[in-house]
């Protein structure tokens, strides 16, 4: 259809009053119709009284769309015609539709921004002159102020959002700054107004829309000495929102809070630090409204938004202005203030209720302990010792509130799931908020939450029912700082580890228990420097194996112990092990539970003799065992694959920790996953190191040797049926991996039996575990790579060199690897020599290809690795094969000139050992290849030129 008047109102009816299928056409042809020029014209038709106001709306939003996009289209002789039907427009909407007079306010505004300031220097000054009552006789005069008021308003707004020019945004922005003092005098006259007077609307909506244009004005920045007088009137309005009935659910409290917050927080603002205390000054009186807020929540119900929006203003002053605060608490003509400040925060972190159920105000202020404490930390040392003795008690008060606003509910049922989440997030903002303290408080905080730990203890030993919150919370504040406290305290941590030893645990909620067991693994590195208390804490951990609900934290806790105090496991391992093992039979665990556990007892058998080891995997592991060789007789069912998978992690696992030689190397730890529940167990005998032919029989033989020997038949039977399932294959190869990461050489005469593995699996279905497998046998053998039968050297070299064409860039990376060491091993082994020899100069032809232009940029350093690989093996044939082809015209690309390919090649060649030398000189040639680079700016910096 063409873009015509009466199609474009039966296309917006359409898009309105249809299907979704309809609305949707409509909707891509609307958008076109706005793109084409002829919406210049279409779009006054539009506007005429007589159509819908969606009709209306739709020409606004159009005629504001080009302005912003396709203001090159309007010539300039036709500014000011355009500029004159802007204003007709508006002037004639006045009394409404609101929605499409605010949207030609906004197309006015961009209009201004495009003139400014050449076409219309004094666009803001002409505005102010022109919308008076007395020069628009027709409209009412509190409407002439609105649409002031609103075209103010958007059009920093507009200014913030726009696309223009760099140079022209700061040559409008000054222009816009420039106004700024007739702008706030409008603002200040607007504000002073009397609304007293009975069923004056109007004027209330005006007053409402001057704030939000301060608070826009303000965004876009106000030198802060110009706005004292401004202040003062906004925050009277925030006091007549409260008082008087008329400004009830208007928002003027809400918008003259933003523009007192833009105020206060701009950048600027700390060129005048003095301006910013006065006003702080000026702001604290606004705590009365809070008061007056909650002490009608007491009776009929106060306004927590309002009361929140407040203390939005005094932390984000806070929060902008904390080192200045700092400052000024030593200066006796500030410090009331500023610590009148500070108190009315802490006031707002003890915000009354249940957070998340019955208030949401408290969380906003914990984002500004954190820069308080920050910056008392980098104060001089002797700002920073007057900072805390004035400030240690604000955050002992704040630790005693944060202990309070931490309690979990009694009851959980009731609330929604996005309430415990919000609860989980906030209680972890609260851990943090205790490190905060820790930072100032010290010794002094652990002395306090010992204290209050004593205090719940006593308590609950009374009335468990009711107290266990409180416990729970001083539980969860231990946690917290576990991180902080020195691992040399030895005076509130061994109390505290010994007050868990006397914890009622069988009278009190689940949620303690777990909370305990999670901050008895935050200690972890603290108790491997203090082994004595792992008495105190071990029953506690082993008897959480035991219940479905603590299992979690306690295999989480144990893993964490064992992990960092291995060596002081010795004189508890039976006891760990043989709740282990009745755990694992006990049916209770998942998966990953079950997997977790495995950690533990790897980790625990480590520091056993070998003897022992082998004693406790006939005795846990090897049932295991003997049930996946069951299992994987079975046909394929969901049950089957859960079986064998669960059993293949715990193999996993167990190989990744039962390492009983010491390592040099910091190991990485194994990957924990979720699944199904662990079944039975029974056992199997041991092989000797003469029946098992295992390496160096003089030498101690790892167990996990024995244990891989007994199951790589296994595994040999899982894959004939489960090859084509990627989750099994993964597992029993991620299983092969770790038990080679532990075993080293100790594997080699395991090495031919999982080779045939590893070719097995791939020749029924290739899958990229079982390469990630074979290369980690292969790393540090490549004799294996060119010994074995069958295998086309010529073809790899070749598929890797095609590879690089890619788009994709991780598969060149991996090409890009195999071929660096391609080149780089070939000096030491003939056949890929010969290779190299025979194949490079496709090689070289592939690389310039992909430099000159065929592949992303993206790839460009992976192809750099290659050229240094060869320059540094076969200098003299990549030389020849470089100035080969740098011969063929228009190769590898026609943009660079012969000069340029000379002298790309000299500098690749040149260069031996500087890798990132030499991929700027392969990122330069290539943009040159690619028209990238003009010729102007490369003569100035580039040696191509």
């Amino acid at each position: 259809m063409e873009f015509t008047a009466e199609n474009l109102e039966h296309a917006v009816l359409q898009f309105y009053h249809s299907d979704s299928a309809v609305r949707g056409h409509a909707h891509q042809w609307l958008t076109a119709a706005q793109a084409s020029p002829e919406a210049w014209c279409f779009v006054w038709e539009l506007l005429h009284p007589s159509k819908s106001a969606e009709v209306q709306f739709f020409a606004a939003t159009t005629l504001h769309t080009k302005l912003v996009k396709s203001w090159h289209q309007v010539p300039p002789e036709q500014y000011a015609s355009l500029k004159k039907q802007l204003l007709e427009a508006i002037a004639s909407y006045s009394i409404g539709p609101k929605i499409v007079l605010n949207r030609l306010c906004i197309a006015l505004s961009a209009y201004v921004l495009h003139t400014l300031p050449v076409h219309w220097p004094n666009a803001v000054l002409e505005l102010l002159a022109t919308l008076q009552p007395s020069n628009l006789p027709n409209i009412p005069p509190e409407r002439t102020a609105w649409i002031l008021l609103e075209i103010l308003t958007v059009l920093p707004e507009e200014f913030q959002s726009s696309h223009l020019a760099h140079a022209q945004k700061g040559l409008v922005r000054n222009e816009l700054q420039k106004n700024v003092p007739q702008v706030i005098s409008v603002l200040q006259n607007i504000l002073a107004t009397d609304t007293s007077a009975p069923n004056n609307e109007t004027a209330v909506e005006v007053m409402c829309q001057a704030s939000c244009c301060a608070a826009s004005w303000l965004q876009l920045g106000v030198p802060l000495p110009e706005c004292e007088k401004l202040a003062d009137h906004l925050v009277a309005s925030v006091f007549a929102s409260t008082s008087s009935p008329q400004f009830h659910q208007t928002g003027l409290a809400e918008s003259s809070l933003d523009a007192l917050t833009n105020m206060a927080t701009h950048p600027e603002t700390h060129r005048y630090p003095s301006t910013c205390l006065r006003l702080l000054g000026k702001l604290l009186p606004l705590q009365q409204i809070i008061q007056a807020q909650q002490q009608r929540d007491c009776t009929e119900g106060g306004n927590e938004e309002l009361v929140s929006s407040i203390y939005s203003l005094f932390i984000s002053f806070a929060e902008t202005h904390s080192r200045l605060l700092l400052d000024s608490l030593l200066s006796d003509d500030e410090k009331t203030n500023v610590m009148q400040l500070i108190q009315l925060i802490l006031q707002c972190s003890n915000s009354p209720g249940e957070y998340a159920l019955e208030e949401n105000t408290s969380q906003l202020a914990l984002g500004f302990w954190y820069i308080l404490q920050d910056d008392i930390i980098a104060s001089e040392p002797e700002q920073f010792h007057l900072c805390v003795a004035l400030l240690s008690p604000v955050y002992r008060s704040l630790a005693e509130v944060m202990l309070r606003k931490s309690m979990l509910p009694f009851v959980e049922s009731a609330w929604t799931s996005e309430e415990k989440e919000l609860l989980r997030c906030y209680r972890q903002d609260i851990a943090d908020t205790m490190m905060y303290c820790y930072s100032i408080l010290r010794d002094n905080l652990l002395e306090l939450l010992h204290g209050k730990l004593e205090e719940a203890l006593e308590n609950c030993s009374s009335d468990p029912r009711m107290w266990w919150r409180s416990l729970e919370s001083c539980l969860h504040a231990f946690q917290a700082v576990a991180e902080c406290v020195d691992i040399d305290e030895s005076r509130h941590l061994p109390r505290f580890l010994e007050a868990l030893h006397r914890l009622p645990y069988h009278q009190l909620d689940t949620r303690v228990v777990i909370t305990a067991l999670e901050a008895v693994g935050a200690y972890a590195e603290w108790i491997n420097a203090h082994p004595f208390v792992l008495s105190h804490i071990i029953p506690l951990l082993v008897t959480g194996l035991g219940s479905g609900d603590l299992a979690p934290s306690a295999t989480m806790a144990l893993k964490d112990l064992t992990r960092d105090c291995q060596t002081s496991m010795a004189p508890f391992a039976h006891h760990i092990l043989q709740a282990s093992q009745a755990a694992l039979r006990g049916g209770k665990l998942k998966l990953g539970e079950c997997v977790r556990l495995m950690y533990t007892v790897g980790r625990v058998l480590a520091v056993l003799p070998v003897d022992s080891i082998m004693h406790y995997l006939n005795q846990l592991l090897m049932p295991y065992v003997e049930e996946l060789q069951y299992l994987v007789t079975l046909e394929p069912s969901a049950a089957a694959k859960a079986g064998i998978l669960l059993r293949m992690k715990m193999l996993s696992m167990l190989f990744a920790t039962l390492d009983i030689k010491p390592r040099t190397e910091n190991e990485t730890e194994p990957d924990v996953s979720e699944g199904s529940d662990v079944g039975t167990c029974t056992t199997v005998q041991q092989k000797t190191p003469q029946q098992s032919a295992a390496p160096g029989n003089n030498e101690q033989v790892q167990p996990v040797f024995f244990v891989l020997q007994r199951i790589l038949p296994v595994m040999h039977a899982a894959l004939d049926k489960w090859y084509a399932d990627t989750h099994v294959v993964q597992a029993l190869c991620s299983a092969l991996k770790h038990a080679l990461a532990t075993l080293l050489d100790d594997c080699k005469p395991l090495v031919p039996e999982i080779l045939m593995l590893i070719l097995k699996s791939f020749q029924l279905q290739p899958h990229p575990a079982a390469l990630d497998l074979a290369r980690q046998i292969l790393k540090k053998n490549p004799q294996l790579f060119v010994s074995g039968e069958g295998v086309d050297l010529a073809a790899l070299f070749q598929c890797g060199t095609m590879t690089l064409s890619l788009p994709e860039v991780p598969a060149v990376k991996a090409a890009t690897s195999f071929l660096v060491n391609f080149v780089s091993q070939s000096r030491e082994l003939p056949q890929l020599l010969t290779v190299v020899q025979a194949y490079g100069e496709e090689l070289v032809q592939r690389l310039l290809q992909c430099i000159g232009g065929e592949s992303p940029r993206s790839v460009l350093e992976h192809l750099s690795d290659i050229l240094l690989a060869m320059n540094k093996k076969h200098c003299d044939n990549l030389s020849r094969w470089l100035h080969q082809a740098i011969h063929q015209d228009g190769f590898p690309s026609p943009r660079a000139s012969q000069e340029q390919k000379e002298q790309f090649v000299k500098m690749v060649l040149k260069e031996r050992a500087n890798k990132r030398k030499l991929q700027e000189t392969v990122r330069e040639f290539s943009l040159i290849c690619r028209g990238l680079v003009g010729t102007d700016y490369a003569a100035q910096s580039s040696p191509f030129f």
